[in-house]
């Protein structure tokens, strides 16, 4: 008689996960724990880097919600992105909060929190391992890398992002138990909120194969090709949104942006397990070949070494393909902007990370006959270290000043770090303050047309004379097409009794934007004063 075969376990077997009302004082508690670090935000002002843009001198946003606010947050490239979703989330904090930045920052900490929630719920409908769920969503909760998404004005859109990803991927746990229409359409409609909110979320489709592998232990290609049609839309939008970024930064030779890719990998890794010397700016240094082999070979090996492994622990290849995955759009391979690295860039990433390790010592733990009291005193031991340094790092952000001289202490002198840094000593009324900052922005980038702006306004605001006219055609000599600078020249040139050389600049500024006021209103007074404002006087 033929031995009967063992029934085998089917490969997607998760979990059910526990009624709802067991899990709400995890929910309370990554909630309670997220606010209580992230409370101090509540007196923290606008910052001189994006928020300008975004909020403070947004007319747009500054309406708050209004129907022609809505059409152009969908038609604008403002800030070189297309992310509409994030523009109407600013403008609903206007019209609750008016323009009071604690209260838009505690909004970007309590969407961090729900965030944290989102990816807990995510995972536990996953995998069905609440505490190690609670794990990973208190790591990404607390970590200081965090900080820039939820302290930071200007990266509400990550902030939405994450929220809509999660919320994306818990849905997905539940098509994939039940394979359900309707499911699948809620999975899509969170996909392309998060796209709505920031572009980073196109690789969401790619994280969805790696949970196929792990922990569902399937594979459905088909059904992602809808979302990977949302993501090649949504990289199209990014790519013309950001095209004028992208076309000066590919200066960069392609050999350099692929070092420097290698050497960020690293240098993400390690300041996900060493958060110290956090700066809000890291200037970009080419990275010497050597140390490029070196983070590449090492990048190799921990690849390989997941792979390896993967019959054993499949949620290491899991967890590091999410992190190396999730990093690629801005990695820098396609340069856009002036940073190496930017802590807001491993907001998603370092989920991956964080599962792979907590896996990791659940699974190395697991035989312990203390297990019940050694994992939870592990993971509360290194929560309460990450929530400590979070707490120290959020007090640079308290003040413009107080961030950016400790961006230049830590990760060395810039361009925007000097210029930012002026804006502040400019804000508090030290002038001679800022112009030394943003003389020192133009002297690592002569080319730096912000720096040179502002140096010129400087200068304008200390009635120097001659300085303040060289200035604004120092600025003009980089870009002609600025209306302001021209009126501001012509203004400079005024004061000087130089009308004939005055006279030009204003009609120029009018030529360019026929609707610039300052340069109609500046003619109108000269000549109720008697004065010639004929262009070729």
């Amino acid at each position: 008689m033929a031995k009967r075969k063992k029934p085998q376990p089917p490969k997607y077997a998760p979990a059910a996960p526990p009624p709802r009302k067991s899990s709400l004082p995890a929910y309370a508690l990554i909630v309670a724990a997220t606010l209580i670090v992230y409370a101090s935000v509540a007196s923290h002002p606008f910052i001189t880097l994006d928020d300008p843009d975004y909020v403070v001198r947004n007319d747009m946003v500054r309406k708050g919600l209004t129907g022609e606010g809505i059409g152009w947050a969908f038609t604008t490239y403002q800030a070189s992105n297309w992310h509409p979703l994030t523009w109407i989330s600013h403008m609903i904090d206007v019209s609750l909060f008016d323009a009071r930045p604690g209260a838009h920052l505690l909004m970007n900490a309590l969407l961090h929190a729900l965030a944290a929630a989102a990816l807990f719920a995510a995972l536990h409908a996953l995998t069905g391992q609440r505490g190690r769920s609670l794990a990973v969503a208190l790591l990404f909760a607390l970590h200081p890398l965090a900080i820039e998404s939820a302290a930071w004005i200007s990266e509400r859109k990550n902030v939405l992002c994450a929220l809509f990803w999660f919320l994306a991927l818990w849905k997905y746990a539940h098509h994939a138990r039940s394979r359900r229409t309707r499911d699948y359409v809620l999975v899509a409609f969170f996909f392309a909120l998060s796209l709505l909110a920031k572009p980073m979320a196109v690789t969401f489709p790619a994280v969805l194969l790696l949970i196929d592998y792990w922990p569902l232990g399937r594979i459905r290609l088909a059904e992602k090709i809808p979302l990977f049609a949302l993501s090649a839309i949504d990289s199209a939008l990014t790519i013309r949104a950001q095209q004028n970024a992208i076309e000066t930064l590919h200066a960069l030779p392609f050999a350099v942006r692929v070092e420097n890719a290698f050497v960020s990998y690293v240098r993400y890794l390690g300041k996900t397990f060493w958060p110290r010397d956090l700066a809000v700016f890291y200037p970009y240094h080419d990275p010497s070949a050597a140390f490029a082999l070196l983070a590449a070979a090492l990048l190799i090996a921990i690849t390989a070494a997941v792979f390896v492994l993967r019959k054993r622990r499949p949620f290491l290849l899991t967890g590091w393909l999410w992190f190396l995955g999730t990093l690629v759009p801005m990695i820098g391979i396609v340069q856009v902007g002036e940073q190496s690295i930017a802590n807001r860039y491993m907001y998603v990433a370092i989920v991956g990370l964080a599962l792979a390790l907590v896996w990791l010592v659940a699974e190395l733990t697991q035989r312990l006959p203390q297990r019940r009291v050694v994992q939870p005193a592990i993971a509360g031991v290194l929560c309460a270290i990450l929530a400590i340094r979070t707490f120290v790092e959020l007090r640079y952000w308290r003040s413009s000043k107080e961030l950016f001289s400790h961006a230049i202490a830590v990760a060395g002198p810039s361009e925007l770090s000097h210029n930012n840094l002026g804006m502040a000593y400019l804000e508090e009324g030290d002038v001679a303050r800022g112009e030394a900052e943003f003389r020192e922005s133009v002297a690592i980038n002569p080319d730096g047309l912000d720096a040179r702006v502002n140096l010129a306004n400087a200068l304008a605001r200390q009635d120097r004379g001659e300085e303040t006219i060289a200035a604004y055609q120092a600025v003009l000599a980089i870009d002609p097409s600025l209306p302001d600078i021209h009126n501001n020249l012509g203004v400079a040139l005024a004061r000087q009794g130089r009308m004939s050389e005055a006279m030009p600049h204003f009609y120029e500024a009018l030529r360019i934007d026929p609707h610039f006021m300052p340069a109609r209103q500046v003619l109108e007074q000269l000549a109720r004063q008697g004065v010639d404002v004929r262009r070729d006087r």
